[in-house]
């Protein structure tokens, strides 16, 4: 703990809850409860969206995958805690549309493209500059793409709707590929509005 004359700053060591006590020269004190904790972000899902390209599938193609993914499309919102400064590291819980969750640690990864290595989502769209988030547990893997520049992605919103805080990316081309060889892009893209938690 340090005092400069007109601000006291407290410096952590460990997680956890402490009282500080502090006292002037004329004997009045005031207890100060603390409490350190990891960062953590809630980010509800308040719209998706089903991209499937291919030339070589036919409208009936696309209605039959598309359900398909909205069949076994059950996340709802995810709660990130960051343990570490850089914010690369940290454990996620995931729940579904059941309010069920389940906790998964994750990696966080800074990404940047060049215009011949982005990443085509839709239309022009490509993602230039995203964080890769990779979440992993015991028979579970997935992979999201999170952005900010997703306005042209999400397409114009009425003045009522807010905007999403971010958007995440989920590439299921290759989950679904064997069964459809002639699909060339699948993703599930989540507009999320985030929030920290204190």
């Amino acid at each position: 703990m340090n005092f400069d004359g007109t601000k006291i700053s407290l410096q952590a060591q460990s997680l956890g809850n402490a009282f500080v006590k502090i006292e002037d020269a004329a004997n009045n004190s005031y207890t100060l409860s603390v409490i350190i904790k990891y960062r953590e972000f809630a980010n509800a899902i308040v719209q998706r969206k089903y991209i499937i390209t291919g030339d070589g599938l036919t409208v009936g193609d696309k209605t039959k995958l598309e359900n398909e993914i909205k069949a076994t499309d059950f996340t709802d919102k995810y709660l990130f805690t960051y343990k570490d400064a850089e914010n690369s590291i940290g454990s996620v819980c995931v729940w579904n549309k059941d309010n069920k969750t389940k906790e998964y640690n994750f990696t966080n990864e800074l990404i940047k493209l060049s215009e011949e290595n982005a990443i085509l989502i839709a239309g022009e769209y490509k993602l230039h500059e995203y964080n890769k988030v990779t979440i992993q547990g015991e028979n579970y893997s997935e992979v999201l793409y999170v952005t900010r520049s997703f306005f042209s992605l999400i397409g114009t919103r009425m003045n009522n709707f807010p905007n999403p805080t971010y958007c995440y990316i989920k590439d299921l081309t290759e989950q679904y590929k064997s069964v459809y060889p002639k699909a060339e892009h699948i993703y599930i893209i989540y507009e999320v509005m985030s929030t920290l938690k204190l």
